[in-house]
C-alpha cells in the first residue's frame, strides 16, 4: 500500500510541475502595442502623464523635506 501511495504522490507532483510549466494558461493578443499598459496613440497625452508621473516621483521627496524642515522650525 505504501509503494502506491509514493506513486501517487511522485505523479502528482509530477503533474503539478508541468501544469506550471505550461505556456497556455496566458492568452497574449498579438495586436501592436496590446502588451502596454497605456494608450501610446495619444502623443501629447501621453508626454503629460509621463512628465506628470516623473516629477511626482522625483519631486516628492524633496518637497516632503522641505515640508518637515518648515513644520520644525
Amino acid at each position: 500500500m505504501s509503494a502506491f501511495a509514493a506513486r501517487s504522490l511522485i505523479s502528482r507532483g509530477a503533474f503539478a510541475r508541468r501544469q506550471l510549466l505550461r505556456s497556455d494558461h496566458h492568452h497574449w493578443n498579438n495586436a501592436n502595442n496590446a502588451h502596454l499598459p497605456f494608450d501610446i496613440n495619444n502623443k501629447t497625452k501621453l508626454a503629460f502623464k509621463m512628465t506628470a508621473f516623473t516629477v511626482t516621483g522625483f519631486g516628492l521627496p524633496f518637497f516632503l523635506a522641505w515640508w518637515s524642515l518648515r513644520n520644525s522650525a
